[in-house]
This record gives structure tokens, C-alpha cells and sequence, in this order.
């Protein structure tokens, strides 16, 4: 295992890389599943590359780290990696042309067809991107406040269950097209908050409690407004 096999994974063999976040479950907690999905020209070379790089750490030793198991997710077969503190990382191919990794749960998500255009929150979003785009971020950031909302604590999670519920529809994407003489980055978002009912909350909130007080008056004109 040298450089120059990762360079030419990297640089010759992947061909797109599509990465993802989803909610923790069972097995995980409150801590986020991580995976990703890679289409490469040759399947067999890339999970032979990755599987003797991920080995390395239980090969020298080095704490926590465990010898590899042999796992099957879908009908696939693979393999499950404890790597020191890190949840275990799972890698297993799918089908012609792709590998899938991460931890176990997005693994399972991917190889069980779990797909974005599948996804009625993205629909919108995913008419954008075209045969030109070359890099693409999609964030639910409804769903994204509520993963954080599962690790915060205290005031933080007071404040992230605020925002998950006023933003709970919210979807933003960016992507790059790029073309032999042109460049362009577009910004779509779908499901914006009602910013008028926002403000009524916050008005409604810091109003006096006692007919006719002048922080209720103001509150009036708010909402009037």
C-alpha cells in the first residue's frame, strides 16, 4: 500500500461521491449516521484498497482497534471496522460500480435503496441540479436541527427545539454548474417559515400581562403590522 495507489483511487477510479447525514437510531443514539456512497470504475480494486488501508489500525495494534468482521446488510456481504474512537465503519459493495461506507445505519439506508429523489421534502430542490453540475449540498435544515437537538443539553437544547420547530420545513441547496466558459453557483431554498407568525410568537412573548400596559399596546401595533 503506497501514495501512489490512493492517487490513482482518488484521481483515476472514483468517479462521483455522493455523502450524507441521517438521524441516529437504535445502535447509534442521539449520534448522527455518516455514510457515504462512491461509483468507481473498478469495484474489486477499491475494496481491496480500502479494506487493507481500514486493517492497518488493528495490524499495529493500536487501542480499541479490532480485526475485522464479516457482515451482511441487505443480502450484501462486507465488512465491519472498530477503528479507535470512532463508531465501527462498515464498507460493502453495491453492485456494478459503487461501494458503500460509513456507520452501519447509513449503510443499511443505502443499500436498501433509501434514495433522495425519493425524498417529497427535496423534490423541488433536485431540479436543479443538471448534466453541468459538478458539486451539490442539500441540507433538510428542519431535520438537521433536530439531530443536533439529540446531542444538546441544557439552554442549548431549549433554544435548538425553538428553531427545529420554526424551521421545520426549511430546505436549502447549493450547486456549481460548470461549463467549458462558464461558472455559476445557484442558492434555492423551499419551505420558508411564516415569517409574520415568528414575529407574532416573539411579540406575543415579551407582552404585559396587564390590560392596557404599554408593552401590550406595542405588541398590538406588531401584529397590526
Amino acid at each position: 500500500l503506497t501514495g501512489r495507489d490512493l492517487g490513482r483511487e482518488i484521481f483515476a477510479n472514483i468517479g462521483e461521491v455522493a455523502r450524507f447525514v441521517l438521524p441516529g437510531d437504535a445502535t447509534s443514539g442521539p449520534i448522527p449516521n455518516v455514510g457515504a456512497v462512491f461509483t468507481v470504475k473498478d469495484p474489486a480494486k477499491s475494496e481491496a484498497l480500502w479494506n487493507q488501508l481500514l486493517s492497518i489500525p488493528a495490524m499495529v495494534g493500536a487501542d480499541s482497534a479490532k480485526t475485522p468482521q464479516e457482515i451482511t446488510i441487505a443480502g450484501r456481504t462486507g465488512r465491519e471496522y472498530q477503528l479507535p474512537d470512532v463508531p465501527p465503519l462498515v464498507i460493502v459493495r453495491a453492485g456494478e460500480g459503487a461501494i458503500l461506507a460509513g456507520t452501519k445505519g447509513a449503510v443499511t439506508a443505502a443499500a436498501e435503496h433509501s434514495a433522495i429523489t425519493e425524498d417529497e421534502a427535496f423534490r423541488g430542490l433536485l431540479g436543479r441540479i443538471t448534466p453541468n453540475s459538478s458539486k451539490a449540498v442539500l441540507v433538510h435544515v428542519g431535520r438537521a436541527l433536530a439531530i443536533a437537538h439529540g446531542m444538546a443539553k441544557g439552554n442549548e437544547a431549549q433554544e435548538l427545539g425553538k428553531l427545529k420547530t420554526l424551521l421545520s420545513e426549511l430546505t436549502i441547496s447549493v450547486v456549481t454548474d460548470e461549463q467549458p466558459t462558464q461558472f455559476s453557483v445557484h442558492v434555492d431554498a423551499t419551505g420558508l417559515p411564516n415569517v409574520p407568525s415568528i414575529v407574532k410568537a416573539v411579540a406575543g412573548h415579551k407582552a404585559s400581562p396587564h390590560p392596557g400596559g404599554k408593552d401590550r399596546v406595542e405588541t398590538a401595533a406588531i401584529q397590526e403590522k
